[in-house]
């Protein structure tokens, strides 16, 4: 499988040290230039899913605010 080449790329959004979002232009392999590739650098982090002895998964329940969709 052969990589994605990078053209150029931009930063278009930065809160060190938690995230960055930069904007591509990339060759893919078959020479096709997509001009508007999104990528989204995230920290480290981790997730458990704790499973109880019963077999049941352990689950919280919250609010996080998120995205906002923009219409269309």
């Amino acid at each position: 499988m052969k990589n994605w080449k990078t053209i150029h790329e931009d930063i278009v959004f930065e809160a060190f040290p938690y995230v960055k979002v930069v904007k591509q232009t990339v060759e893919l392999p078959n020479g096709e230039i997509v001009e508007d590739y999104f990528q989204a650098h995230l920290a480290r982090f981790v997730v458990t899913v704790p499973i109880l002895e019963n077999g049941k998964i352990l689950t919280i329940r919250q609010y996080k605010h998120g995205i906002v969709m923009l219409p269309q």
